[in-house]
């Protein structure tokens, strides 16, 4: 699993713990997939994506969320496009929901999703929060928020 710090200042942006790998998208763990994260036969009703793994791990904390058997997915940096075994999910799924960082990569990245994914919809945090994260830290209720985005 990759883990990444997020510095507040300077070229790169993060850095990474010693040990982790970057091996693609980050899922937090989830009862419906097996530790190899081999996704054929899966299908999704919702696909939550985000940027970073801790945006991620933040949604999947919230009880409605995984009571519901949604897929929350840390893709990465905003120009980080799936793989192909998650691209066949995203396709798939009955709705994705992309969550992009509220900046010029995340709204330079909603457009190729857009282009790419008939069934995206992209659900910013509101202005002037950046993402998921700041949301939590900001004390906004980030599970009401999140179920508007879904429905």
């Amino acid at each position: 699993m990759r883990v990444r710090i997020r510095k507040k200042e300077g070229d790169p942006k993060y850095w990474a713990v010693a040990g982790s790998v970057a091996v693609g998208a980050f899922l937090p763990p989830s009862d419906l997939l097996s530790d190899c994260l081999d996704f054929e036969g899966w299908q999704f009703n919702t696909v939550i994506v985000v940027e970073s793994e801790l945006d991620a791990l933040g949604l999947w904390s919230l009880p409605d969320l995984r009571n519901r058997g949604l897929l929350v997915v840390g893709l990465g940096p905003a120009g980080t496009r799936p793989d192909a075994a998650l691209h066949a999910v995203l396709l798939a799924a009955r709705s994705v929901v992309l969550i992009p960082d509220y900046d010029k990569a995340g709204i330079k990245a909603a457009r190729w999703w857009l282009e790419t994914y008939p069934n995206v919809k992209i659900w910013p945090t509101p202005p002037p929060l950046k993402d998921v994260g700041e949301m939590f830290e900001a004390g906004k209720d980030v599970q009401k928020w999140l179920n508007a985005g879904i429905s």
